[in-house]
């Protein structure tokens, strides 16, 4: 079921990678959005920028929690007209 298409098969994805794909990109959101899902996680589950270490009861929140690291370290700010700018520089493989 897993071979690609051209070999007669399906081409499925594994399920793990694109729940972390997901994970990933709500992480960047919430680090670099500012609308206010992004906001109110912000405040609830971050301190000083950093995930908080105490329980969260949360289907997603530990998914979110191990990728911040992730978009930290292969992200940077980028200064232009004074306001903030949150570019993610990096690709991940």
């Amino acid at each position: 079921m897993c071979r690609p298409w051209a070999a007669g098969d399906l081409d499925l994805k594994s399920m793990r990678l694109i729940n972390e794909s997901f994970m990933l990109q709500l992480a960047w959101k919430l680090m670099s959005k500012s609308s206010q899902w992004s906001q109110l996680l912000r405040k609830r589950y971050l301190s000083n920028g950093h995930p908080i270490q105490h329980y969260v009861r949360s289907s997603v929140w530990c998914g979110i929690k191990e990728n911040i690291g992730t978009v930290a370290a292969n992200s940077l700010w980028i200064v232009g007209t004074g306001e903030k700018n949150f570019f993610f520089g990096r690709t991940i493989g």
